[in-house]
């Protein structure tokens, strides 16, 4: 396009931008019984039922006149503008050029309404759904596409689609944050998400590794919604994917996080490795207790050490009880163990349960004695990583496990992957890493 035709399109739109605003103003007044829009109609046929080529109110915002919304309105079939000037414009603009669509101000999960101008003489509403953040449009025309500049997207509508009550959306790209490093801190996996309202879910994802890792540090990533979020290895060569699933929670868990979990850092020169080929499973647990559906994204944070500052390979393991019984308006409790199958040493532990659960207490039972290593209470929204200094195991010993409830409720709470049910489990992690998690 030349310069000359350039500046006329820029011009033109201008002006038709100047026209919108200026008559969005000069009908603000306007009555609801419409009988101020009726006189102007019969005063300025060639305007419209309206008078004007927007609707009263802010162009994409909520104006005063709310019966029409979603409805078009258009001139009688067979109108032509009466205006000379009007009508050279119309002509020139080609008959089947039909509808374009100024969208200003588009706010993801902000209902927006706003005028489908009719480049001759009609109008309608177009109404943004909220979870949506773009309108698209396309226009066919015979002789030129029109583009607006800065400030405002100008979008186009073919004849009798996209207008009207109903309009063509997108969904708004849900970006993540994999592959970026903020501080020393890596995407090791993430995903995005939506969850209706008022309902629990569970959200897996699967990635592939084609390079040796080793993790020293671990921060969760989570949105609202996430209640908890384990990562595991992935049995299976499926290819890498995202998807609704089920609880999973075996004995090949590698981290885990729930609200409020804070950053696990690992001893200098202790690193869990993740191997060439590995694929890992994030599965999440969410939990919306809104009426409005919910988009987030969850996924883990890791910094990683080179092979040569690596002394020690770690794991992960989660012990758990499954034994839960609690009556309605009472207290109650589980207990758990779990024998280390040889020597290793324990360095973090992370107890896990859900909003009945008050505390938890973790004890080293050893032939001479016994050690406390966690007693303290629990909340349901701050599920946190309480590094220990580092205690050696030997092969035998128990680390044993007590989790106590208290049931504000008028029935009987057992275990369960709701929220409204009831878990124990213990995360610990240790190294080196041994043949099983417990004997």
């Amino acid at each position: 396009m030349t310069p000359e035709r350039r500046s006329g399109a820029s011009t033109n739109m201008r002006s038709l931008r100047v026209a919108i605003l200026s008559g969005n103003r000069q009908h603000q007044g306007e009555t609801r019984d419409g009988s101020a829009r009726r006189d102007h109609a019969r005063q300025h046929p060639s305007r419209g039922p309206m008078g004007v080529r927007v609707a009263p109110g802010s162009l994409c915002g909520r104006g005063p006149d709310r019966r029409r919304r979603g409805r078009p309105v258009r001139t009688p079939r067979g109108h032509r503008p009466a205006d000379p000037a009007e009508a050279r414009q119309f002509r020139a603009r080609g008959r089947s050029a039909s509808l374009s669509l100024t969208v200003t101000g588009v706010r993801r999960g902000r209902a927006a309404r706003c005028a489908c101008i009719d480049a001759s003489r009609s109008l309608a509403f177009c109404n943004l759904r909220p979870r949506w953040a773009s309108i698209l449009c396309f226009m066919r025309t015979q002789r030129r596409r029109v583009r607006l500049a800065r400030g405002s997207l100008v979008l186009a509508c073919a004849a009798l689609i996209g207008c009207g009550s109903e309009v063509i959306e997108q969904p708004h790209p849900q970006t993540t944050t994999s592959g970026t490093s903020t501080d020393g801190w890596t995407t090791l996996i993430d995903t995005s998400w939506e969850i209706g309202g008022g309902s629990e879910s569970y959200w897996c994802a699967t990635k592939t590794f084609h390079e040796d890792l080793y993790i020293n540090a671990f921060r969760p990533l989570g949105s609202t919604g996430t209640h908890h979020t384990l990562l595991l290895w992935s049995h299976g060569n499926l290819p890498d994917s995202e998807n609704v699933c089920g609880p999973t929670l075996h004995e090949s868990l590698l981290y885990a996080s729930g609200i409020g979990t804070d950053d696990l850092v690992f001893p200098e020169g202790v690193a869990l490795k993740i191997p060439a080929g590995t694929q890992l499973l994030l599965n999440l647990h969410l939990f919306n207790t809104t009426t409005d559906p919910l988009p987030g994204i969850s996924g883990t944070f890791v910094k990683t050490l080179a092979l040569s500052e690596v002394k020690q390979e770690a794991e992960m393991i989660m012990p758990g009880a499954s034994g839960i019984s609690v009556p309605p308006n009472s207290p109650g409790s589980v207990q758990g163990d779990c024998a280390f199958p040889g020597d290793a040493t324990l360095m973090s532990v992370w107890p896990h349960m859900h909003k009945y659960g008050t505390h938890m207490r973790v004890t080293h039972q050893m032939n001479t004695g016994e050690v406390t290593l966690h007693d303290g209470s629990f909340s349901f929204t701050e599920q946190k990583n309480y590094p220990i200094t580092p205690v050696p195991v030997l092969a035998g010993e128990r680390i044993h496990f007590e989790c106590s409830y208290m049931n504000t409720t008028s029935k009987t709470i057992g275990f369960g992957i709701s929220s409204d049910d009831e878990m124990c489990f213990l995360g610990l992690y240790r190294y080196p890493k041994l043949a099983s998690a417990c004997q």
